[in-house]
């Protein structure tokens, strides 16, 4: 396994030390912007293993926080383990990108075909509105109240009634 490069144990630091004082999110998205999802995805196991070893890490009490996070980021500058499981992060976030890389390759055929239909309704734009429109007066008719329905007549009703009915011809 290559060695863990300075600036990502730098960038580790300074996020162990921030999650002291304002959370572990609340860091990561100060100093990694957008980019924070996938790096705390990187640094989910080393920061599990940090909290483990330094359970005031992440406590509401700041003056102890901030004393785990010095220890902790001591022991990341110290500990090969430690810098072998960011850089194994590292690595799984490579693979995860290969992974994302390999589905969009595999949907390139439905991309393509969505593409080449928006392709072929360039210059055609009043057919397209007028069929998006034939599809809203759809929807719309579909919306409106049913029709009331006939009533249902009840079978046990009606078999009494053609036998009262039955009987009076009979007596008649």
């Amino acid at each position: 396994m290559a060695a863990v490069s300075p600036a990502l144990l730098a960038l580790a630091k300074r996020i162990v030390r921030g999650a002291a004082e304002f959370g572990l999110d609340e860091a990561g998205a100060r100093i990694c912007g957008g980019a924070w999802p996938l790096v705390k995805k990187m640094m989910a196991p080393v920061v599990s293993e940090l909290d483990r070893r330094f359970p005031a890490l992440m406590l509401a009490d700041k003056g102890a926080a901030a004393a785990a996070a010095d220890k902790a980021a001591d022991a990341l500058d110290e500990d090969p383990s430690l810098q072998r499981t960011l850089a194994d992060g590292l690595a799984s976030l490579r693979e995860g990108q290969a992974e994302i890389l390999a589905l969009l390759a595999r949907n390139d055929v439905q991309l393509s075909t969505i593409g080449a239909a928006v392709d072929r309704t360039e210059g055609k734009t009043d057919e397209v509105l007028k069929a998006l429109h034939g599809l809203v007066l759809q929807v719309e008719a579909m919306r409106a109240p049913a029709a009331a329905t006939a009533p249902v007549l009840d079978p046990a009703e009606v078999f009494r009634a053609l036998y009262e009915a039955n009987l009076t011809a009979m007596n008649q």
